[in-house]
Parts: C-alpha cells; sequence; structure tokens
C-alpha cells in the first residue's frame, strides 16, 4: 500500500496491433495515450504501411505476425478481422494456442452472419467495431485483461441472432440422425 504522496507504479498492458489500414489510427491513438496501456508494436503485410504506423506512433513494425508475438509477447492483440492471406479469425486460433496466449480483441466494421460466432470458437474474447469510441476500446482492453468477455452490443446481438439460427437446426439434425439410427420395429 502506497503511503502519503508514494505513487503506486501500475504496470501498462503490452498492446499490439494486427493490421495497419486506414481506420487504424482511430486505436491505435487511444491505446497509445492511455495510462492504463502501452502500444508496443504494428503488423501488416505491407512494410511501407506498418513502417509508418511504427514511426508515428512510437513502436515496432513487423511484417510477420508469428515474429512479432514471439518477440514482443503482448497481453493483448487488436486482431483486424480482414487481413490478406490468413484472416483475423484464423490468427487468433493460433494466437490462442500458444502459451501463455496473450487475449484477443477482434477489430471489424464487417457483419456477414455467423463472424462473431466463429471468433469466440476461435478464441477471441471480445470484438470490437471499428468505429466504436476510443473510451470503449481502451475499456475493452482493460476488461479481457481482468477476464471479462468484451462484445459490443452490436456483436451481442449478431451471436444471439446467429445461435438463435444455427443451434435449433443442429438439434433438429441430432434428433434425425436418431431417428434414423432407431430399428425399423422401433
Amino acid at each position: 500500500m502506497p503511503k502519503g504522496d508514494e505513487v503506486m507504479e501500475v504496470r501498462k498492458l503490452k498492446t499490439v496491433i494486427a493490421g495497419c489500414g486506414k481506420i487504424f489510427p482511430m486505436h491505435a491513438v487511444p491505446v497509445s495515450r492511455d495510462p492504463h496501456a502501452m502500444l508496443t508494436a504494428v503488423c501488416d503485410v505491407k512494410p511501407e504501411r506498418a513502417g509508418a504506423a511504427a514511426e508515428r506512433f512510437g513502436c515496432r513494425a513487423y511484417t510477420d505476425f508469428e515474429v512479432m508475438l514471439e518477440q514482443e509477447k503482448p497481453d493483448v492483440v487488436l486482431m483486424d478481422i480482414a487481413m490478406p492471406g490468413v484472416d483475423g479469425i484464423e490468427a487468433t486460433r493460433l494466437l490462442r494456442s500458444l502459451s501463455p496466449a496473450p487475449h484477443v480483441l477482434i477489430l471489424t466494421s464487417l457483419s456477414p452472419s455467423g463472424t462473431v460466432e466463429r471468433a469466440v470458437e476461435a478464441g477471441a474474447e471480445g470484438v470490437v467495431s471499428k468505429t466504436d469510441a476510443a473510451d470503449d476500446i481502451i475499456r475493452r482492453i482493460i476488461g479481457v485483461c481482468e477476464g471479462a468477455p468484451q462484445f459490443n452490443t452490436a456483436s451481442q446481438k449478431q451471436l444471439i441472432d446467429d445461435l438463435s439460427v444455427t443451434r435449433p437446426r443442429s438439434r433438429r439434425d441430432e434428433a434425425r440422425a436418431l431417428l434414423d439410427a432407431l430399428p425399423d420395429r422401433e
């Protein structure tokens, strides 16, 4: 416990961002300015884009996602869902297999059916809209590190809608398979 005017040092959450597209600054700015988080690296398949982003925000640039993870050992990865090559959901699956695994928040402006469900199945602990307010992004970074799932309202609705469509169908298919497996006399 700090005494008098002593200040307790709080460890900043090491945060990396995968994907340095047009909307990237909307996430990098709040992370780089917040006292609870620290932008340590960015990754993009385009070296010039990663380099420019890293220079602007005073962090390291990578073009190889796995190398970035190995060298940075982040607490949180803000993962763009739409990346060339491997998409953000597949990259999340890779991340969650690491030990220790960083927390993963998926960044998306897309909302095709099944996106949130696939992200959760891959191990994402939250979905954040690329247009969420800066305070929301920081709150979600802190929240996910405290163990709380971080899904904005739109992603919660999408997940519920997707589950209500897919789950009854899968239950019906399971029941049909069980009935088909019964002998004719049953």
